[in-house]
């Protein structure tokens, strides 16, 4: 019962912020002209998002495999899509929040559940670095700066998350909660493959 009245309450709360959200640009919104050619472009870009939002699912269930939490590839793109509409309540992680509690149910231990979903943002944040110090190459000529500071940004990011790094950092964060809480520090974590 309590579980269905705060599905409740969210499903509520997400229509009271896009309620609200509405009601502030409502001007903006009435000077809209939709005509046959913007339908089309909005079915199109519709299109392209819904695309890539299942990759992005399809992504995050090749990342589950990685470390070792496999998962059917049809309920990881389902699960990422379902609590992807979280992503635009106030404090914009309730989508993080949503998939690290559908791990869970399944049986995944909380630091693999968090190392699952935070891995994705992570590898996202590093292809943005790609493509744009591949753009900066491209495109800036007169200042080679900015592509030196995107290229070390993408590098510093992939080493950071380098099973090399990133095992030996779980690790540490792992005792240290353990000793926390008073419990006995087990030594194998969660180990991510090379």
């Amino acid at each position: 019962m309590v579980k269905r009245t705060l599905r409740w309450l969210l499903f509520g709360g997400i229509l009271f912020f896009l309620a609200k959200t509405l009601k502030d640009h409502w001007q903006e919104v009435r000077s809209l002209q939709i005509t046959g050619a913007t339908v089309a472009l909005l079915t199109i870009a519709l299109g392209i998002t819904l695309i890539a939002h299942i990759w992005s699912g399809w992504v995050w269930h090749l990342i589950l495999q990685t470390i070792g939490q496999p998962r059917d590839s049809r309920w990881s793109t389902v699960v990422y899509l379902k609590t992807n509409i979280a992503k635009y309540l106030p404090g914009n992680v309730w989508h993080f929040y949503g998939r690290v509690r559908a791990l869970q149910s399944t049986g995944s231990s909380t630091g693999a559940a968090i190392v699952g979903v935070l891995l994705e943002p992570l590898l996202m944040a590093a292809a943005a670095l790609g493509l744009a110090a591949i753009s900066f190459s491209i495109t800036v000529s007169n200042d080679w700066r900015l592509l030196f500071l995107s290229v070390g940004a993408l590098v510093v990011m992939l080493v950071a998350i380098h099973p090399r790094f990133l095992n030996p950092l779980l690790r540490k964060l792992g005792k240290a909660k353990a000793q926390a809480q008073g419990m006995t520090v087990i030594t194998s974590t969660l180990r991510l493959q090379a």
